[in-house]
């Protein structure tokens, strides 16, 4: 195993640890350094000197290139598929799985991303907190 993909599975296991998760999906390909090809199958995770890249194809075009600063940024980015996931079905079982108390599920659901992210580590908690209101305030 390489040591990025190593490195990045261990600490998702002990985050989502915090929040009762224990399964880790095991769909993107990470590397310890840019390959030649990208595959369309999957992300593509890799290590470029102190920066780490993320690269989604499509039909063979890239339609996704984020690059992130630190590791510390590449997690919290990897961990909201999760926290989203899980924010859903705390916010759904809350509402009774009632579509019709849609205003009350999507604050809990907000509530529940910033509580989970918080929980996995303060900052993070912070940075959805700031994401939510940007989004308010944009709406």
């Amino acid at each position: 195993m390489n040591q990025l993909k190593e490195m990045i599975q261990t600490k998702l296991a002990e985050d989502l640890q915090k929040i009762d998760i224990y399964e880790i999906e095991d769909h993107d390909i990470i590397l310890d350094e840019k390959p030649d090809l990208f595959f369309s199958d999957a992300r593509t995770i890799y290590r470029d000197g102190d920066n780490y890249h993320v690269v989604a194809l499509e039909r063979g075009v890239i339609r996704f290139d984020k690059v992130y600063d630190s590791l510390y940024e590449l997690m919290y980015y990897l961990l909201r598929s999760y926290v989203v996931d899980k924010a859903s079905d705390i916010a759904w079982e809350a509402v009774n799985e009632d579509y019709r108390q849609y205003d009350k599920y999507a604050k809990m659901f907000d509530e529940e991303k910033i509580r989970l992210f918080t929980l996995i580590d303060p900052e993070y908690g912070k940075w959805k907190a700031k994401e939510i209101e940007e989004m308010k305030g944009a709406e």
